[in-house]
C-alpha cells in the first residue's frame, strides 16, 4: 500500500526509531499534480537539509539534530531523503519528542518540509 502525502507544504509524519540500532531508512516523497500525475519532490534545487528534534515545539533546546552537513541526511534524486544514524549517536534518553525537517536554497532560506512526533524506543541489545 503507497501512501501519497502532499509535499508541495510542510507535512506531519511521525519518526519511530529504535535507541540501540542503526538507523538506515529512505523516505519517497512523491505529490500529486493539479491533474492527478504523482511527481517525485525534486532535492536537486536544495543545498542543505536540518532535522531537529525537540522535547516540546516550545522548547529552545536541540536534544538531536541530523543535517546534510554531518551526513546524517542525505537527499537523493528521484524524490528520496536518507536518514541514517549510529546508535551512539542518539544521545538522548528513550521518549516522545516532536520534530522540524527544513530545507535550504538560495531562494528558501529556511523552507519547513516535514513535522511531526519523534519517538524513539528503548531497546535491548543482545
Amino acid at each position: 500500500m503507497k501512501q501519497i502525502l502532499d509535499f508541495t507544504q510542510d507535512i506531519n509524519v511521525d519518526i519511530e526509531i529504535n535507541k540501540n540500532r542503526d538507523l538506515d531508512a529512505t523516505l519517497h516523497c512523491v505529490y500529486v499534480d493539479g491533474e492527478g500525475v504523482e511527481n517525485n519532490f525534486e532535492f536537486a534545487e536544495y543545498t542543505t537539509a536540518l532535522l531537529q528534534v525537540k522535547k516540546s515545539a516550545d522548547s529552545d533546546v536541540v536534544a538531536l539534530a541530523l543535517s546534510t552537513i554531518a551526513g546524517s541526511i542525505q537527499l537523493l534524486p528521484e524524490g528520496r531523503i536518507r536518514f541514517r544514524l549510529k546508535p551512539e549517536e542518539v544521545n538522548v534518553r528513550a521518549g516522545k519528542y516532536v520534530y522540524d525537517l527544513y530545507l535550504f536554497n538560495s531562494t528558501y532560506k529556511k523552507r519547513q518540509f516535514m513535522s511531526g512526533n519523534f519517538i524513539i524506543k528503548d531497546t535491548v541489545t543482545n
